[in-house]
C-alpha cells in the first residue's frame, strides 16, 4: 500500500498483483493493470533562458487563473552551469505552480496566499522540503534523486494548507 503524505491511500497492490489507484477524482479507486516495465524518463534539455521565461509564465498564469501574484526564483548561477539540475529544477517549479493552483481553488486560500507569500524560491538540497521564510516559500528539491527528489503538486498544496492554516478545497 502506498499512501499520500495526508495518510490517504494512493495505490494498493493485492496479494494476487491486482492494482487499484486512488485519485482525487476517483476516491473509491480505479483498477489498473501492468503493461510492462517502466524506464526513468529522459531529462528534457531546457536552456536557462527558457527556464527563466517559464518562471515568468508560471507567475502570470497564477495571477490570471487564481488572482495571486507570486514570483518564481531559483539559484540561477547554479542552474546555468548544470543542464541536469536545471531540468529537475524546472520540473520542481512546475509541481510548485500546479500545487499553488490546486491549493488556491478556495477564496480563503487565495487570501492567505496573497497576504503571506509573494515569492517561491527553488533550492537544490539533500532532501525535498517546503518552508515559509518571511513572505518567501522555499521549496527544496534533490537533483541526485531525479524526479523522485522533489515534492509533488499534491504535497505542495497540502504543505501550503498546513503552513497557512487553511484547509484545502477539493
Amino acid at each position: 500500500m502506498l499512501k499520500y503524505d495526508s495518510g490517504t491511500t494512493a495505490l494498493q497492490v493485492s496479494g494476487w498483483s491486482a492494482i487499484t489507484l486512488y485519485t482525487d477524482a476517483q476516491p473509491s479507486g480505479l483498477p489498473a493493470e501492468r503493461t510492462g516495465d517502466a524506464m526513468m524518463p529522459a531529462v528534457a534539455p531546457i536552456s536557462l533562458g527558457d527556464m527563466q521565461r517559464a518562471a515568468s509564465d508560471e507567475s502570470e498564469h497564477l495571477a490570471y487563473t487564481r488572482g495571486v501574484h507570486i514570483a518564481f526564483l531559483a539559484e540561477w548561477p547554479l542552474l546555468a552551469g548544470d543542464q541536469a539540475i536545471r531540468a529537475f529544477a524546472f520540473d520542481a517549479m512546475q509541481n510548485v505552480a500546479r500545487g499553488i493552483e490546486r491549493f488556491a481553488k478556495g477564496a480563503a486560500a487565495r487570501t492567505a496566499l496573497a497576504a503571506k507569500i509573494d515569492t517561491v524560491q527553488l533550492l537544490a538540497s539533500a532532501r525535498p522540503l517546503v518552508r515559509l521564510r518571511g513572505k518567501t516559500l522555499n521549496v527544496a528539491f534533490n537533483p541526485e534523486q531525479g524526479f523522485s527528489g522533489r515534492a509533488s503538486s499534491r504535497a505542495i498544496a497540502r504543505s501550503l494548507g498546513q503552513l497557512l492554516a487553511v484547509p484545502m478545497v477539493n
